[in-house]
């Protein structure tokens, strides 16, 4: 004979009597789909229905706190917990379900914040979105043995959770499935798990320990975001892309390492992980996500990156101090890093071919670069970059130092100084340039404001524009006697140039060539000197006298502006003079008068 429940006095429901005949007139309203309630023999509070034959537990509004469900009502068996069935009953300490649930629906127990418990048979197949959520104080799950996905927010918010029993049929742990399961310290992901999506994890705020299968393909959006103790995390092999956000806001998480098989990481993806120190990426990644190490206040060493996306996105590591690149990279483009305020050192592969004039500007902390020695183009001499032969020096970092009983000595090799090869290298306060150097390039010392003095030997026969621009402690130059041209703003705002000798070979002073070195009382122009440019002395406050000799053929528009104490030039009256090459109030005397 068919059972039913009947309530004894702890308020648990219980299958022990002979329910009444199911041909009555009474069962006929769950065949038809009819939602009955109080029928002889079902609990107070429980409303089922019942479809071709198979019920459904529809509502509960009973306050027992301990509820069994039975396996039929009538002579038909019960299949589903209905959508919202058990939702918000707050008296609810534990559940049984029978042997002959299906299928769990959307929110069927979402709020119960007081159930601890619940046993669910290996006869459940699907488990709906949000089941369990805000079951706060549910300390344990044991997922049925059929279920393939866990449905977004399943157990989300389950603050007491601390143990899952999760079988190798899960292949997908859905959105938000976990999030904000605060009691839960750790877990271990069966062999089986191919994705992990958005949000699965987040915000489970007491994970330490986390082991992550080697079948897992991709780790979803925000899925670790907030996980605020996880201090260790290995990635798998088998996974390809890591989503935006994925490991945000991770502020135990103290070191990373990614595997070669990831191809992708998401913009975000590390944000904020305060603890980080050091990340290895892969040779092989191809996109690196915007901000994905952004706000890493720690993060003092990357190995791996190189591609110019990927050195952009770092930029934002402002306490990057070491970087190691990877020997996939084959070119390094100017101002590659430009923003690592910090970086100290960078190690470049065999693998880089070209490297841009400027590619290191803009790194005010860098004392070392450092490259393989079997790089075919390349190479290094105390942590100052060459070509392979040592014959150009390309780039001296800009806070290596030196000093005047100490300065540095550049190689007898070299004959090339390179564009901005001392740029702004703030601490290069003495320099020992031998005499095999006939090149030295545009901006090549250009803001060595600490540079005290320059002995440029003879056989310079080129200087580039604005070699020597901002130069603001070097108080004398000796031009080489093979120089013909003082080019662009080659000792513009030199402002503590006090003398400048020229030699006899120039024949041209150029654009801004002089201009702005306030302290610059004394020019002697050589008979060689047949142009001076626009602006070439302008500004240059502390002069006070200029004789232009006769071979000057002109004397260019502003070329004395703004030296206010300019009190007489002397010029031949064959110089074709522009009106306004002097400023008012100096006197033109004229030397052929």
């Amino acid at each position: 004979m068919p059972r039913c429940l009947r309530k004894d006095t702890t308020n648990t429901f219980f299958i022990n009597t002979p329910i009444p005949n199911p041909d009555n007139m009474f069962f006929d309203k769950f065949r038809k789909g009819e939602r009955v309630s109080g029928a002889e023999g079902l609990p107070e509070g429980l409303e089922c229905r019942v479809n071709d034959g198979l019920a459904v537990v529809s509502a509960y509004k009973g306050k027992a706190s301990t509820v069994e469900i039975p396996d039929i009502v009538g002579t038909n068996p019960v299949v589903r917990i209905d959508d919202g069935a058990f939702s918000g009953c707050s008296t609810l300490t534990s559940l049984k379900l029978p042997e002959s649930v299906l299928t769990i629906g959307k929110g069927a127990f979402k709020g119960c914040r007081s159930l601890e418990s619940i046993d669910i048979p290996d006869t459940v197949g699907t488990i709906e979105k949000g089941a369990f959520k805000g079951c706060r104080s549910l300390k344990s799950i044991r997922i049925p043995t059929p279920i393939k996905t866990i449905e977004p927010e399943t157990f989300a918010d389950c603050d007491s959770l601390k143990a899952v029993d999760m079988h190798n049929n899960v292949t997908v742990i859905g959105k938000d499935a976990f999030e904000g399961c605060k009691g839960l310290e750790s877990i271990a992901l069966p062999e089986s798990i191919t994705t992990l999506d958005a949000g699965a994890f987040s915000n489970c705020v007491s994970l330490t320990n986390i082991q992550l299968p080697t079948t897992l393909t991709a780790i979803g959006k925000e899925a670790f975001k907030g996980c605020d103790a996880l201090a260790s995390i290995t990635i798998p092999n088998s996974v390809t892309t890591i989503d935006d956000g994925a490991f945000a806001g991770c502020k135990s998480l103290a070191a990373i390492e990614i595997p070669e098989s990831v191809k992708n990481i998401g913009g975000k993806a590390f944000f904020s992980c305060k603890a980080l120190k050091t990340a290895k990426i892969p040779a092989t990644l191809e996109y690196l996500g915007g901000g994905a190490f952004d706000w890493c206040g720690a993060l003092a060493s990357v190995e791996g990156p190189g591609t110019p996306a990927i050195l952009k996105e770092l930029s934002g590591c402002k306490a990057l101090k070491s970087l190691n690149i990877s020997g996939t990279v084959e070119a390094l483009e100017n101002n590659a890093f430009k923003g690592y305020d910090v970086l100290s050192s960078v190690a470049i592969p065999a693998s880089v071919k070209t490297i841009g004039s400027a590619t290191f500007n803009e790194c005010p902390s860098l004392e070392s670069i450092t490259i393989a020695e079997d790089n075919p183009v390349y190479s290094t001499e105390n942590g100052v970059l060459f070509d392979k032969g040592k014959t150009k020096l390309i780039r001296f970092p800009e806070n290596k130092s030196s000093d005047p009983i100490n300065p540095y000595k550049m190689p007898a090799t070299v004959t090339n100084i390179g564009t901005s090869a001392f740029e702004k290298c703030k601490s290069l306060t003495a320099i020992e340039i031998p005499g095999s150097v006939t090149d030295i390039g545009e901006r090549a010392f250009s803001g060595c404001g600490a540079l005290i003095n320059v002995a440029l030997p003879d056989s310079v026969t080129y200087i580039g524009k604005g070699a020597f621009m901002d130069c603001r402690s070097i108080s004398s130059i000796v031009i080489p006697s093979k120089i013909a041209t003082i080019r662009e703003e080659t000792f513009e705002a030199c402002t503590a140039l006090i003398a400048v000798k020229l030699n006899e070979a120039v024949t041209s002073i150029e654009y801004k060539a002089f201009a702005s070195c306030a302290a610059l009382k004394n020019i002697e122009l050589s008979s060689s000197v047949q142009s001076i440019g626009k602006y070439a002395f302008a500004e240059c406050r502390s002069l006070m006298s200029v004789n232009i000799p006769a071979n000057v053929r002109s004397v260019d528009e502003n070329a004395f502006a703004g030296c206010g104490s300019l009190k007489t030039a002397t010029v031949s009256r064959s110089t074709d003079l522009n009106k306004d090459a002097f400023p008012s109030g100096c006197e033109i005397v004229y030397s052929d008068s």
